[in-house]
């Protein structure tokens, strides 16, 4: 899977180890985390990209978005650093550009919520549990 902030592509892998650090690092679950911004999203339907906006800002904060994203993507490749994902956040700007290039973080936050909702519903479908004796 990957995800795209101002126009560079990340590889990223929602892993027990991104969220064990993401708890360390803000005290939030990413799990539920990533249902919230899916929530919202669904809510949002039909209403301005501002008010989505916000919407989604009021899940993560920019802070938080920032770990949320470093995380997912240094588990896809450990060479990524956090400054480089807050730039790309700050420069991606407030709304989605006319060129449909740039994206604000709630935007990825959400594209990136959709891609492991999706991941999961795969791989649960997939994998059938087996009993415990």
């Amino acid at each position: 899977m990957t995800f795209t902030l101002y126009g560079v592509e990340y590889p990223f892998k929602f892993s027990l180890g991104a969220m064990k650090s993401f708890k360390e690092k803000t005290g939030k679950c990413m799990w539920g985390t990533t249902i919230k911004l899916l929530r919202t999203l669904s809510e949002c339907g039909g209403k301005s990209p501002l008010h989505t906006i916000c919407a989604l800002g009021d899940v993560l904060d920019f802070h938080d978005s920032a770990y949320f994203l470093y995380l997912i993507a240094k588990e896809g490749d450990s060479k990524v650093d956090l400054s480089a994902i807050q730039d790309g956040m700050i420069h991606a700007g407030m709304m989605p550009s006319e060129d449909g290039l740039k994206h604000p973080y709630q935007l990825v936050m959400a594209d990136v919520s959709k891609k492991v909702f999706d991941y999961q519903q795969q791989i649960a479908s997939e994998k059938k549990p087996q009993a415990v004796s």
